[in-house]
């Protein structure tokens, strides 16, 4: 890193005293030279900040893997920890508990590094008439797919029953839609007792400001998804509405 801005500014050095020279006499190849050493300098620049970015991106997914891997210690005497006690045993993965302070954590980091965050409510619909045993496979095989499918940086919870929520670093909103079809699909493939999946997808700060926000408009997003298409076997994927067009129908809904 030190070698490429070094050599930033040495090019731009470079392109400014020819940018000074072809000022003093006249001689247009010295500007040309000055303009191409200037954007030359800008080259490492760039690379250098998109280093910086994925260095602080790879350190956000290094501390949620950890945080998930501190999920499965024990202490010494064989009871769980504070932290193991937020797992769901059945699933193995992280439970509401974790899954709200896990929130806030992220939602402070997203703040401070000017990045957006997305929440996904995910609800599966076993088949009709299922066993408990069958229930039992299909909740542990959505929570390996969902592991297998998210990057290391995600965070996936069960929060109910049926009920999973998702926390995707440094995405959108469209990212998020996306995010939740590779997950569709994934299951689609398999025999997992699955009839139909339905999502809501938030995402800070478009659909708001506070990690509240954020998951009450995840949940509004879900209701729509489950209300949709409901008892077919299609899945379905809603997203929130911005905060603007909120705005946009209370103001409607005052002045009617």
């Amino acid at each position: 890193m030190k070698g490429r801005a070094l050599l930033g500014a040495v090019l731009g050095l470079v392109g400014l005293g020819c940018g000074i020279a072809s000022m003093v006499t006249s001689m247009g190849v010295l500007g040309l030279i000055a303009g191409v050493a200037g954007f030359l300098c800008i080259v490492p620049l760039v690379q250098l900040d998109r280093k910086v970015q994925h260095a602080e991106t790879a350190a956000a997914g290094a501390a949620a893997i950890s945080a998930l891997r501190e999920l499965q210690l024990e202490t010494a005497d064989g009871e769980g920890s504070s932290l193991q006690r937020m797992v769901d045993t059945e699933s193995g993965l992280p439970d509401q508990s974790f899954f709200e302070l896990a929130l806030d954590s992220r939602l402070n980091a997203a703040r401070r590094r000017l990045w957006p965050i997305t929440v996904v409510e995910v609800e599966i619909f076993p088949e009709t008439n299922i066993g408990e045993d069958r229930l039992h496979q299909m909740i542990v095989a959505f929570a390996g797919v969902a592991r297998l499918t998210l990057r290391g940086s995600d965070i996936a919870c069960r929060v109910g029953a049926t009920s999973f929520a998702l926390i995707l670093e440094d995405t959108d909103e469209r990212g998020g839609e996306l995010a939740v079809e590779r997950l569709i699909s994934a299951c689609a493939n398999q025999d997992f007792g699955i009839r139909r999946m339905a999502a809501g997808v938030s995402c800070y700060p478009n659909h708001g400001l506070t990690s509240q926000d954020v998951l009450s408009q995840a949940w509004i997003a879900l209701g729509r998804a489950c209300a949709t298409d409901e008892g077919s076997s299609m899945s379905r994927v809603e997203v929130a509405k911005n905060l603007d067009q909120i705005a946009d129908t209370t103001t409607n809904s005052q002045d009617s």
